[in-house]
């Protein structure tokens, strides 16, 4: 049914004109003023702040507010979010006059937001006192320097209010920092430009209006765009937008929800060349969740601006982008909802400064950041609004509509409603509320409607017409979800925290075609659904299986809305149990009751399992509720959970009563502390206090966490340290101080020093990315440091990071004299199955007869016997281990007597993306009950040693010489180095291990298959030749699916298309290069901690090596520096002969690493470079 209203009806008013019809209502006419109005004003009282999940407002930041929206910009400084400097847009929210006025802990709002700040191509604005451009011009501010952030309009009753946030910035072109720099000769540290960016709000709309001014402040003209040896690179303007997880991002295109996967489909195309980025296309972009929203809008470039030469970017590029308009924005890049948005291209040239306001020598652009009521269609009201009101853009009418469901005469609340055209481009989304209503304005036009709800098919589309000045009413009707509600007991014990999973099967036809286009929908919202990840046979349904739904429960009684079908429901309570399996068919609308039974099944008497890496909505990069979280841990059998949050020190005891659970989980408060650029770094047990630190490092809304901006190494780890539980007499405990994913690139602490994995000495960076100790010391490799207690051996399901890569049996041949040799694809260099690869240089291709280089070549018979000829291959042409073991590192720090204990840890942030406790670390405990276990004896277990790392199977090892079995973490002692290992390996059922391996050192030293699942006892003689350390692993092939869903979502992956731009530089991406696979099903891993072998009976384990963290770089590693002074490149031909150097001098996995991403985003080393937050966000799971 469709009803067609004239809109000047008052049956149903767009809900941009609701709240000045509340504040007409007589019984609220004590909550409005007579005179709308706006403020501005720096916050002076906790109570004045916004507040919500994600709220990091704090005493001396500033707000801006009116009657519908309020607004905080932080203060100067480092950013106390996960962006780089202070005077960015930090929490937003809508007025909620039921919340009432905060109080000392805070405000009371639903502030759900990251951070937005402007960048000039990707340089962040650093917040600093400038000089006054303008001082002694007539009428202009009379002080000769200006703070950098001051509050200029206060507001009051029909006024606008507003606040400046001023600094300085660079000709920031970074394409690297080296060819920007080093072989440009461009000198950052001598400004050119001055920023200026202005937050304007006026009374009565639920947005601010952000004015950033960007002004040469040099005596020269800046000419744009640069020439880069022979491209040339536009340098838009535009902001960097940290929406946060727990936002779903929308873009009114044919992409709607779905921007990740239609990014990476546009650069794969490699259709957008220079002068355009490749990227999507839209008039606004914009982010709903349950409470609020949030959208960013460009305005057209005003006539005097346009009259400089002003442009948008999208508009400026029709043939990239033919249907850009003069308010269309640009998205390069999204990564865990971290977004850039390019707007506008300066003028072809910016005239030196003339210190005078306006003029040739500046460029000003304009947008709009919209606070919404949690969908998308309150950020595009405001959109369609402003443009008709202020630009004249299209009249609109209003769609309004109902959904009901088809079997039940009852409204649906909460149903997204998408809107597309008939071109089927995703225009808005709106959500039904209480009654199943919804609305949103649209421009005249025809459109389709589809339903998505938790539980039920998305809808087939239906048509709607909507008229200006018309509205179009309209009857949708969607099928009740079916339900499902289980019950989870053990027997002996009752209901138990649980998880119950739903897994469907997909149809035949269906086999073999990406679960995208047949299980789910990004593009509309629906969430994605995980397969088996096994090559689908149509014959064979088992191949063919999909994660429907899951749920956790603290209770045992689990209620899921699925799609109506038949489904397989497992249930379970992580590795320790067994799991619990039933066929059923649910329909619509029907509820399905089971009641189903798991029993614990793996003995792991005198243990705890802890997860000591665990992220909550306190991290920028995960949306789940603490909770939901702590059901989530009880849920998977974890007895020991530690919060680990990215700067943000969070107790998650408080969750835990509530949920009544002591009984199943402990808890203890621990801190991510998360550096941008020198790795991840965690402490536990710590302390949480309230208020501000004593020495005033950062605000009291992060709870304890500290300033890691520009700090060593061995003052990250003293402040962490400095941070733990206090004794009776006010002393500090110790703490466990452990590196996170010590090789995961610009996450890892080791990788960022150049640590060696050949001996550990500690070569700091080199090559193109390589930062300069002389203006950034804190990376000097003498800064590096091995204080640490604990080593993440094992994070997530990043088996890549395990084992030292090994040239694989698949690795390519290459016939010569009618023998195959396997090859390296890069070097074209002869190697050996199963030895370690090692980086070499990028094969060299034989010259033309008349001498003339050639720049590439096949990999062939030709181009190996050329290598060999040239001495390419071999010797001090062969470089550091391609792709490191973090199992390997661990174990030369171990072998240098550093009593370092390996972890496994799950790093997870929302259970939809990692599973908590996958992996999981075994510590011994004083007793079974995890609520007996203090934080002390977590230490205690950790300077034991008796920590066990494992995914699945359990391990218990005992090591006897001429004494008593020992365990992991003690000393076994045999004066002929004659030793018997005794080995259990215990698992459920759905843990199917089929390897032993037993390690000395790094020498495999026995290996045995373990005949499948449950307990078995192994007993294996060793002899030692010295002292050293015995370790265990046990593996497996068979997928732990549905329980633990594969690794089937990979890193965020852009092929490089920039065309002129890259082949400008001839750095290849290592095309066809050997590496670890980054996609995989989950199979189960154990390894435990050493049992320390004493091989001569003298009582002491003698180190076998020695780590020298001071060591110097080794001879026969590339020796290209980019910290030495270069001057000016005189010819092209010599700065790319430099720039190849400098790349093929970085290693080969970052090589790799970075050929994903378009040149334009690779990260420079200069702190105010917003590519380096990016990276933070690249390897999570979208």
């Amino acid at each position: 049914m469709r009803t067609v209203v004239d809109l000047a009806s008052p049956a149903r008013a767009p809900r941009l004109l609701r709240v000045a019809l509340v504040c007409a209502a007589a019984a609220l006419a004590a909550a409005c003023p007579t005179e709308p109005q706006a403020r501005a004003f720096q916050v002076a009282s906790r109570a004045e702040l916004i507040g919500g999940p994600r709220a990091l407002g704090e005493v001396g930041d500033y707000i801006l507010e009116n009657d519908r929206a309020r607004f905080l910009v932080q203060d100067a400084g480092f950013s106390r979010g996960f962006g780089v400097f202070g005077g960015a847009l930090l929490d937003a929210d809508l007025v909620r006059p039921e919340a009432g006025r905060g109080d000392s802990e805070g405000g009371r709002g639903k502030d759900n937001f990251g951070e937005m700040f402007p960048a000039f191509f990707l340089e962040a604005l650093e917040p600093i006192e400038v000089d006054n451009q303008e001082y002694g011009a007539s009428g202009a501010d009379p002080r000769d320097r200006l703070p950098a952030i001051e509050v200029l309009k206060a507001g009051g009753p029909g006024q606008e209010a507003e606040i400046v946030i001023r600094g300085l910035g660079g000709d920031f072109l970074a394409l690297t920092q080296s060819v920007n720099e080093v072989l440009l000769g461009d000198d950052r540290s001598i400004p050119v430009l001055q920023f200026e960016s202005r937050y304007i709000i006026r009374p009565r709309v639920p947005y601010l209006e952000l004015v950033t001014r960007v002004q040469n402040i040099s005596s020269d003209t800046l000419e744009f765009p640069k020439s880069l040896l022979g491209a040339e690179v536009p340098t838009p303007f535009g902001d960097v937008v940290l929406f946060g997880a727990g936002n779903k991002v929308f873009l009114p295109h044919e992409a709607g929800f779905d921007l990740r996967y239609r990014l990476e489909d546009i650069y794969h195309a490699g259709t957008i060349a220079l002068p355009a980025f490749p990227g999507l296309v839209a008039e606004f972009i914009a982010s709903t969740s349950k409470d609020v929203s949030y959208g960013v809008m460009t305005l057209p470039v005003e006539q005097a601006e346009a009259d400089k030469g002003v442009r948008n970017f999208a508009e400026a590029n029709p043939a990239a982008f033919p249907d850009a308009t003069d308010h269309s924005l640009h998205v390069p890049f999204i990564a865990a909802a971290f977004t850039g948005v390019f707007q506008v291209l300066p003028p072809n040239e910016v005239a030196p400064n003339d210190h005078l306001p306006g003029g040739a020598d500046e460029v000003t652009f304009r947008r709009i950041f919209i606070v919404g009521d949690g969908d998308v269609a309150s950020v595009s009201d405001v959109v369609y609004q402003v443009l008709h009101e202020r630009f004249g853009g299209a009249a609109t009418g209003l769609l309004q509509g109902r959904v009901k469901e088809r079997q039940q005469p009852r409204f649906v609340a909460g149903a997204s409603v998408i809107v597309t055209d008939t071109a089927g481009n995703k225009v808005t989304q709106a959500v039904t509320n209480q009654d199943g209503r919804f609305d949103a304005t649209l421009r005249p036009g025809d459109y389709q409607l589809v339903v998505v709800t938790p539980g039920a098919t998305s809808t087939a589309p239906v048509g709607v017409t909507v008229a200006e000045g018309q509205i179009a009413f309209t009857e949708l009707f969607v099928d009740a979800p079916a339900e499902l509600v289980v019950t989870v007991v053990e027997p002996g014990v009752g209901r138990v925290p649980s998880k119950v999973s739903v897994i469907g099967t997909a149809a035949p036809a269906t086999a073999g075609l990406d679960p995208k286009d047949h299980i789910f929908d990004l593009s509309i919202g629906e969430p994605w659904r995980f397969t088996d990840f096994v090559p689908d046979e149509a014959d064979d349904a088992k191949t063919r299986r999909f994660l429907e739904g899951f749920a956790y429960s603290a209770d045992g009684v689990l209620r899921l809305k699925v799609r109506p079908g038949s489904y397989t429901v497992v249930a379970g309570r992580g590795t320790e149990y067994d799991r619990a399996a039933q066929d059923v068919e649910v329909n619509p609308g029907v509820t399905t009751a089971l009641t189903m039974e798991i029993r614990r099944v793996v003995d792991t008497t005198g243990y705890v399992g802890a997860d000591f890496h665990l992220h909550s909505q306190y991290s920028l990069d995960s949306g789940a509720l603490v909770k939901d979280r702590i059901a989530s841990y009880a849920g998977e059998g974890v007895e020991y959970a530690v919060s680990t949050d990215h700067n943000f020190v969070v107790d998650y005891q408080p969750a835990l009563q509530q949920l009544g659970i002591e009984k199943h989980l402990n808890t203890a408060i621990g801190l991510e502390l998360t550096t941008i650029d020198r790795g991840h770094f965690n402490g536990f047990p710590l302390r949480r206090e309230q208020g501000a630190l004593a020495d005033g490092d950062i605000a009291s809304r992060t709870y304890g966490s500290f300033e890691w901006a520009m700090k060593t190494p061995t003052e990250i780890f003293d402040k962490l340290r400095a941070l733990g539980l206090k004794d009776q007499s006010g002393a500090v405990k110790p703490i466990v101080l452990q590196v996170n994913h010590p090789r995961d690139s610009i996450l890892g602490y080791f990788d960022q020093y150049g640590v060696s994995a050949d001996d550990l000495s500690v070569q700091g960076q080199s090559g193109l990315l390589a930062p300069d100790p002389t203006i950034h010391p804190e990376f000097d490799k003498q800064q590096f440091n091995f204080d640490f207690d604990a080593f993440e051996v094992f994070n997530g399901k990043r088996f890549e990071f395990l084992h030292s890569y090994r040239v694989p049996d698949s690795a390519p041949r290459v016939v010569v004299d009618g023998s195959p040799r396997v090859v390296d694809p890069v070097s074209c260099c002869e190697v050996a199955v199963g030895d370690v690869l090692r980086d070499m240089a990028k094969r060299k291709c034989r010259p033309l007869p008349d001498g003339t280089d050639v720049d590439e070549c096949a990999c062939d018979a030709d181009t190996f016997g050329y290598q060999l000829e040239q001495g390419n291959c071999g010797g001090d042409r062969t470089g550091d281990v391609a792709f490191p073991g973090v199992i390997e590192d661990w174990i030369m720090m171990l072998e240098s007597g550093r009593r370092v204990v390996g972890t496994a840890n799950s790093d997870s942030h929302e259970p939809e993306k990692d599973e908590p406790g996958c992996p999981r670390t075994y510590v011994r405990a004083p007793s079974d009950e995890p609520a007996q276990v203090r934080p002390d004896d977590i230490v205690a277990a950790f300077t034991a040693g008796d920590v066990l790392m494992t995914n699945g199977p359990f391990v218990r090892v005992a090591v006897e010489g001429d004494g008593a079995a020992v365990g992991m973490g003690a000393t076994a002692s045999a004066t002929d180095g004659r030793f018997v290992a005794r080995i259990h390996v215990d698992t459920a059922p759905w843990v199917v291990p089929d390897t032993l391996n037993v390690y000395l050192g790094t020498t495999l030293a026995h290996t045995e298959a373990v005949p499948g699942s449950g307990p078995h006892d192994f007993e294996v003689p060793i002899d030692a030749a010295g002292d050293g350390i015995l370790l265990v692993e046990v593996r497996g092939s068979e997928t732990m699916f549905p329980s633990i869903f594969p690794n089937e979502v990979p890193p965020l992956q852009f092929t490089d298309v920039i065309g002129s731009l890259g082949s400008s530089f001839g750095l290849g991406g290592d095309e066809g290069a050997l590496e670890p696979a980054l996609t995989f099903v989950t199979t189960p891993y154990a390894l435990t901690n050493p049992v320390w072998l004493d091989a001569d009976g003298d009582g002491e384990v003698t180190p076998s090596r020695t780590l020298d963290a001071n060591a110097r770089m080794a001879a026969d590693q590339p020796q290209v520096s980019l910290v030495r002074p270069v001057a000016w490149v005189a010819t092209e031909e010599e700065a790319l002969e430099e720039a190849r150097a400098a790349w093929e001098a970085i290693p080969r996995r970052k090589r790799i690493a970075l050929s994903r991403l378009p040149r334009w985003l690779w990260p420079s080393a200069d702190h105010r470079d917003v590519r380096r937050v990016l990276i933070q966000f690249v390897n999570h799971r979208e």
